[in-house]
């Protein structure tokens, strides 16, 4: 049996600069900042702020007006916030046209639809403008399992037969992984560490890999989160029977997965 009691909880810092010092004054719009930026280096831009009020507008957005003593004068310009319109009606539309249609994806937004249904076709009528509603509408008229993740903006769309599946699909990097038949687990797992965007080593002494035969479809994330086992436990639980099981070894610094034979105990290096 493959353990692991360690998690993949990713700590993020936030450094956060109360004011920012400028020739003119503090700047509103970045007295939050994210990262660190030396003293000296924002000393070296000065922002316009009486311009940028008098160039500001709530039709056109903020704009943003200043010098840099190294490169000279630059300018931002918000994009204007035009409200997108939904589709009130669609007959015999496939599902991801229907998606396309209505989810802002040029506001960043990504929609992952279980390749299974990716055609479907859909047919809704909805009086809503919103987008997100329409898009919930299109999945209750359709016996179909919508989750939209606010916080990654994205979205996960499934069968009424899956219902944990969209939950999954609803990430930046989806958290649905097929194991394709006529590839070997190290070429399966090779493409699933990209995904995730780790790189697999395949230990130089190891001389067994696997063929899969058969497609399977896992979800979760792809190392063990909290109580739930990752795909990649998942996948080698199942193999802890084989002639020459196999043991993963994370190194979390450099993102490498390393495979190595023998033993049952995932682990994680940092």
């Amino acid at each position: 049996m493959i353990n692991n009691n360690k998690t993949n909880k990713k700590s993020k810092i936030m450094l956060s600069v109360a004011s920012i010092a400028t020739l003119s004054g503090a700047f509103a719009p970045f007295a939050q900042a994210e990262l660190y930026i030396s003293p000296l280096v924002r000393e070296s831009v000065v922002i316009d702020n009486e311009l940028n009020q008098k160039l500001s507008n709530k039709d056109e957005g903020a704009v943003v007006v200043g010098e840099s003593k190294d490169y000279g004068k630059f300018v931002m310009q918000e994009k204007a916030k035009v409200e997108k319109k939904a589709f009130g009606y669609g007959k015999n539309v496939p599902l991801f046209v229907a998606a396309e249609a209505n989810i802002p994806v040029d506001d960043g937004w990504l929609v992952h639809i279980d390749e299974s249904i990716q055609k479907k076709p859909v047919s809704w009528e909805s009086n809503s403008d919103s987008w997100e509603d329409t898009i919930k509408i299109i999945g209750e008229q359709n016996n179909l399992n919508v989750v939209i993740n606010p916080v990654e903006k994205s979205i996960g769309i499934s069968g009424k037969e899956k219902p944990s599946l969209a939950k999954h699909l609803a990430n930046r990097v989806p958290e649905v992984w097929v194991l394709t038949p006529g590839k070997t687990l190290k070429k399966n797992l090779e493409d699933w560490s990209k995904k995730a965007g780790w790189q697999l080593h395949w230990d130089d002494a190891l001389k067994v890999d696997y063929m899969i035969e058969h497609k399977a479809t896992m979800t979760g994330k792809f190392l063990d989160s909290g109580d739930e086992d990752g795909v990649i436990t998942q996948v080698l639980d199942s193999l802890a029977d084989a002639h020459v099981p196999l043991r993963a070894e994370f190194y979390k610094k450099n993102k490498v997965l390393l495979i190595t034979e023998a033993g049952f105990k995932q682990e994680v290096k940092y």
